[in-house]
């Protein structure tokens, strides 16, 4: 079960990646939309997604490192 959950959470990296780029939100207004305190929303987005890929990484590695421990 923790390969599954490891597995998945790898390939949600280079997701949260693109989700933090941002060329894909096109406003026909041209407004500037806040989200968290006077911050653009996508530079918010971005924090976020910049946030939880090295909590992510630690997740991964602590699963890995316990599951080659088991292994020996």
């Amino acid at each position: 079960m923790k390969k599954i959950i490891r597995v998945t959470l790898t390939c949600s990296l280079p997701i949260l990646l693109a989700i933090s780029v941002p060329w894909y939100r096109e406003k026909e207004d041209n407004r500037i939309y806040s989200l968290f305190e006077g911050l653009p929303d996508w530079v918010a987005v971005a924090l976020i997604c910049y946030a939880l890929i090295p909590l992510i990484n630690i997740f991964i590695w602590a699963t890995y490192s316990s599951d080659s421990k088991q292994d020996q």
